[in-house]
C-alpha cells in the first residue's frame, strides 16, 4: 500500500527511488509533493519519457514510479505492478479498486492529466466556437467515449469560455504545487 511504501522510505537506510518523465515534469512534482507531505526521503530519478520509467520500474532499477492510467493499466492488471494511489479527487473507473491519494492519507496530490485544443490569440471567436463545436460533437460520440474510456480518459469537453477558466484554474494550482514542492530545472 502506499502507507506502506511511506513507513518503508521512514526506516530505509537509502532513500526509496522513484521515476518521472523528466525534470520539472508532473510526476517529478508529484513525488516532490509526496516527499514534502510526508517527510520521508524520496530520490528522484527522471527518465526521458514515461516508457523508459516503466521499464526501469519493471526491470528492477527503481523502487516506485508515477505512470498514467493508459500505460500502467496493462501491467497492474497482469500483476506485473502494484497500483498504490491514483493522483486525481476520484477513483479511476479503469482502476476503480486502486484508491486516491487523498483516501490513501495523502493530500496535495490531486491533479490530473487532461488534453485540450488551443488557437492563436486573436482567432475569431466563430471559428474557435465552431472548433470547439466539433470537438463536442466527436466527444459525444460513443464509440470514440468508450475508446478513450478503455485508455482511462474520461472524455468531458467545454465551451472556450469554460476551457479558459480551467486553465486558469491549473495555472495557479500548478504554480501553488511547484512553489512548495521547489522543482526546478537544472542548471
Amino acid at each position: 500500500t502506499l502507507a506502506d511504501l511511506i513507513t518503508q522510505a521512514k526506516t530505509a537506510e537509502k532513500p526509496i527511488t522513484y521515476g518521472s518523465f523528466g525534470f520539472g515534469s508532473s510526476y517529478h512534482i508529484y513525488g516532490e509533493a509526496l516527499k514534502l507531505s510526508r517527510q520521508i526521503d524520496l530520490l528522484h530519478v527522471p527518465y526521458k519519457g514515461e516508457a523508459l520509467a516503466l521499464t526501469a520500474l519493471l526491470g528492477g532499477q527503481i523502487d516506485s514510479t508515477f505512470l498514467s492510467i493508459g500505460a500502467g493499466a496493462p501491467y497492474v492488471r497482469a500483476g506485473k505492478i502494484r497500483g498504490l494511489a491514483i493522483a486525481s479527487k476520484t477513483r479511476s473507473t479503469v482502476l476503480p479498486d486502486i484508491p486516491t491519494f487523498h483516501e490513501a492519507g495523502v493530500d496535495g496530490i490531486d491533479a490530473v492529466g487532461w488534453f485540450g485544443v488551443l488557437a492563436p490569440a486573436g482567432t475569431p471567436a466563430d471559428r474557435v466556437q465552431k472548433v470547439a463545436n466539433d470537438i463536442g460533437a466527436v466527444l459525444r460520440d460513443p464509440a470514440v467515449v468508450g475508446r478513450l474510456r478503455e485508455m482511462g480518459f474520461e472524455p468531458i469537453g467545454s465551451d472556450p469560455k469554460d476551457f479558459r477558466e480551467f486553465l486558469q484554474t491549473e495555472a495557479k494550482k500548478w504554480k501553488s504545487l511547484i512553489d512548495r514542492t521547489g522543482v526546478h530545472l537544472p542548471n
